[in-house]
């Protein structure tokens, strides 16, 4: 779950950023950029999450509770960096059809 979350959420950044047009992104649009992106956002998310998780009691439960929170933020930042790569080979794509379209 933590994976798909961190999936979702990096998928969603990106979108947002470099395909919906609700924002003007100037060219920084490298595969290092759409990692930094799709990294922040899931991460940050996972963060809050687990915060969520022990303030509602959910650790007290739980023995090794930390390394099951640092395997669910591992989780969470692979779902945003593989979201990132499928992003920006879907952007390497659109680039390739747009310079077709134009030539």
């Amino acid at each position: 779950m933590h994976f798909l979350g961190g999936f979702w959420f990096g998928f969603s950044a990106l979108w947002i950023l470099f395909f919906s047009g609700y924002l003007k992104i100037p060219d920084r649009k490298t595969f290092g950029f759409f990692v930094l992106v799709a990294f922040c956002s899931s991460i940050s998310v996972g963060i809050a999450w687990e915060i969520f998780e022990y303030i509602a009691g959910v650790t007290s439960f739980v023995d090794g509770y930390v390394f099951d929170t640092v395997k669910d933020l591992i989780m969470d930042t692979f779902g945003g960096i593989v979201s990132a790569i499928f992003l920006y080979k879907a952007y390497q794509k659109q680039i390739i059809k747009n310079n077709n379209v134009i030539s």
